[in-house]
């Protein structure tokens, strides 16, 4: 565990805004319908993958 108030005042507010940018959420809007998130994305692949399975059993 590093004791992070011993570290340069730079270093801190650097650790500040890391933190708070890491707190909001990241998203890209796909065609002006769907907002792409990491939990939308990865719905996606499941349901992908999903998909994928159901093909491999049917052959």
């Amino acid at each position: 565990m590093t004791n992070w108030y011993y570290l340069p005042d730079k270093i801190i507010l650097d650790l500040i805004l890391i933190i708070a940018r890491s707190s909001m959420v990241v998203h890209i809007t796909a065609g002006k319908l769907v907002h792409m998130s990491v939990y939308t994305f990865g719905d996606v692949v499941k349901t992908g993958f999903a998909y994928l399975n159901l093909l491999r059993q049917m052959t």
